[in-house]
């Protein structure tokens, strides 16, 4: 196995050269008479003193059997008289997923025999020990109620710290539940299982659900359905208001004027309402037309409208004015 250790450029050098030399084992290891090759796999949850084979060389001969050199020397043990391997530490796939081993078999029987020299591979298989997480078990922001049908709303993003794809890929579901939130049974939302992302899915407003509880659930992809972890996020989203509600007048559109009016009597007061939250919702009242001489003034907060002097024949046209 080759194994580039360098950032490669095509643009400054587009080819290279390598030289591989194969040595034997005999030159690696030292001189023996003779020299094996065997390979392991043992998972990472393994209890210690977990056989995982042996290296036995012969069935005949009385060999004792010694752990040499090898990363894995500390991890593994050996049967000095049968040559099992077994697991000596706790293991983990996401430390290390090999580990390699010198094995010395030498021949202790009564007459002088073969020392063998055992080179041992020992591959690690990654168990779905680890629980997927999210950084926060509470999540709360808020979305204009004016966005875009298709719009990204948020990107949920679970960890899960285990080695291999199956048991770290994350699929993202997502839980609504109306008497929860208080919100009618349409969830204007919809999550990419694969990316996490929610995207506005049907139009929003604030004035009919100002807010939406739901929970998304990350579960990761282990092979067995039974081994499969998951873990959960609460949300509470928030609709911000933005003003697209016209005001709209509830009181009486036309007012008659006796002609024994007094001065400074109050004509009419007109009053309209604002769907809209905050100072989207605040109205305010004037006068569009049919005032030029000055014979009635309106307030522009309270839309009250006083009669402060006298026409003989009189109509007017209130327009309202809003933030």
């Amino acid at each position: 196995e080759i194994i580039n250790w360098v950032a490669l450029d095509r643009e400054q050098h587009s080819q290279h050269s390598l030289r591989v030399m194969v040595y034997g084992l005999e030159d690696q290891y030292g001189s023996s008479e003779h020299q094996e090759l065997r390979y392991f796999s043992v998972r990472e949850d393994a209890e210690p003193a977990t056989v995982i084979g042996s290296v036995s060389v012969s069935d005949k001969n009385r060999f004792q059997y010694t752990i040499t050199e090898g990363d894995g020397s500390i991890y593994f043990g050996i049967d000095s008289l049968s040559g099992d391997i077994y697991v000596n530490q706790p293991l983990d796939y996401e430390s290390a997923t090999q580990y390699f081993l010198v094995v010395r078999a030498e021949d202790v029987g009564p007459s002088v025999g073969v020392n063998v020299s055992v080179l041992v591979s020992v591959a690690v298989e990654d168990v779905n020990d680890h629980t997927p997480w999210f950084p926060d078990k509470l999540l709360m922001f808020g979305l204009k109620e004016d966005a875009v049908v298709g719009s990204p709303v948020f990107a949920f993003h679970a960890r899960d710290a285990d080695g291999t794809f199956p048991n770290s890929a994350l699929r993202y579901t997502l839980t609504f539940d109306p008497e929860v939130s208080g919100s009618p049974p349409h969830f204007p939302f919809h999550i990419n299982s694969h990316t996490g992302t929610m995207t506005v899915a049907s139009p929003l407003d604030r004035e009919s659900t100002p807010t939406f509880v739901f929970m998304v659930t990350a579960t990761d992809q282990a092979k067995r359905m039974d081994e499969c972890k998951q873990t959960s996020v609460m949300v509470q989203l928030f609709l911000l208001d933005v003003n697209d509600n016209r005001p709209v007048f509830v009181s009486a559109d036309s007012v008659q004027l006796k002609e024994d009016t007094e001065v400074g009597s109050v004509l009419h007061h007109f009053v309209a309402v604002d769907g809209d939250q905050g100072e989207n919702g605040l109205v305010s009242y004037s006068i569009m037309a049919g005032n030029k001489k000055g014979f009635f003034t309106l307030e522009e907060k309270t839309g009250i409208c006083f009669f402060v002097h006298k026409p003989d024949e009189y109509k007017i046209k209130i327009k309202m004015l809003f933030s």
